[in-house]
């Protein structure tokens, strides 16, 4: 089969999820619109485009086939925001107020409402995203930290992580105090699986306990495997994301590489043992967090305004999820030994600079 012929069978399967992805956005948000004819082109000039005479929807074969199907879809927001200008409120106008208040019923992220977006969904990943001369200097300050945390006495490394924490939290509530615009990122963890695995949502507790971030389970269509996988999409300011992700591998890579080490020492086997082991890990290091956490005592006015950032970061999440639901997980089989093992290797887990992934490419903060 030749390369033609092959992406004209992958446009056809787009198409389908677009048609579907369509009429799941209009439902998340509460917008009654007739689904129009969506059709995939290779523009040259532009990322998407609405016609109203037509009706038709179009979206650029190189915007699927380059970018993350998170960017396309806030494209195809942005196309639906000029269909919901010309059929639901009959107006002519292209990118004025009516376009901006579509935008916002439709909860489209910041860069995909301009005129001009055939330059800018490299920007809506967060790793090319431009990064201020002072959150340079703070992450640079973050990369010396966590290289000192890998100190051999256990004082210095844990003073190390802590450092990193109260770095953060200093920063974050001198921007809330200068009432820097509330400016909100997100990234998505992809392992290419229908299925996580339990720890997953333990890391992800982690994170949004003590990295100032949220952590939401989802499923996004992968449009190269023609296939829908479950996702984890950290949302957070910029530099709280960055963070959040560097721990997430962090843990990710650290747990195989220690349940390694323990099945040589303790000749256990078997996923139970192995997800005990991971649980109580991951329980062990939470706890550390949990007592760090309770000595730094932030101050009356300090809470105040991380309540005020919370509510704010909640805010972003209801907007960029509508209908996102909470489920509860049932009684998971755990093997005691291996759990509790696992807790003591997790509370001596100093957080510090890692190794290479070979699934995200580096553990840097900076790129």
């Amino acid at each position: 089969m030749s390369f033609q012929d092959s992406l004209e069978g992958k446009k056809k399967e787009w198409t389908k999820q677009l048609y579907q992805e369509h009429g799941a956005i209009c439902y998340a948000y509460g917008i009654k619109l007739h689904l129009p004819l969506i059709v995939i082109m290779d523009f040259h000039s532009r990322w998407g485009h609405w016609d109203p005479l037509t009706r038709t929807l179009a979206l650029s074969t190189q915007l699927i086939r380059k970018y993350p199907w998170g960017t396309v879809l806030e494209v195809l927001k942005h196309e639906i925001a000029h269909q919901v200008v010309s059929e639901l409120w009959r107006q002519e106008e292209q990118h004025g107020p009516f376009f901006k208040r579509a935008c916002e019923c439709l909860g489209v992220e910041a860069w995909a409402r301009r005129a001009e977006i055939h330059t800018v969904p490299d920007l809506a990943s967060l790793q090319h995203r431009e990064v201020s001369e002072k959150e340079s200097q703070l992450l640079r300050r973050v990369e010396k930290l966590l290289a000192l945390a890998q100190s051999p006495n256990e004082h210095e490394a844990l003073a190390a992580m802590k450092k990193v924490s109260e770095l953060y939290d200093t920063y974050q509530l001198e921007n809330i105090e200068k009432q820097v615009e509330d400016e909100f990122a997100s990234i998505t963890i992809d392992h290419k699986l229908k299925r996580l695995p339990y720890f997953h949502a333990q890391i992800a507790s982690i994170l949004t306990g003590y990295f100032n971030v949220k952590a939401i389970f989802s499923a996004q269509y992968d449009p190269q495997d023609i296939a829908v996988y479950k996702t984890i999409e950290l949302l957070g300011r910029p530099e709280n994301v960055k963070l959040a992700e560097y721990v997430y591998w962090f843990l990710f890579n650290n747990l195989k590489l220690l349940w390694e080490t323990y099945q040589i020492s303790s000749k256990q086997r078997g996923l139970v043992a192995k997800h005990s082991y991971y649980s109580g890990i991951l329980s062990g290091f939470e706890e550390k967090l949990r007592l760090q956490k309770m000595e730094r005592r932030p101050s009356v006015s300090s809470k105040s305004l991380m309540t005020q950032e919370h509510r704010h970061l909640e805010q972003y999440l209801a907007l960029k999820f509508p209908r996102m639901t909470s489920v509860s997980r049932g009684n998971r089989r755990a093997q005691r030994s291996a759990f509790e093992d696992g807790v003591r290797k997790g509370q001596e887990l100093v957080l510090h600079k890692g190794m290479n992934s070979s699934t995200n490419g580096s553990f840097r903060l900076l790129d």
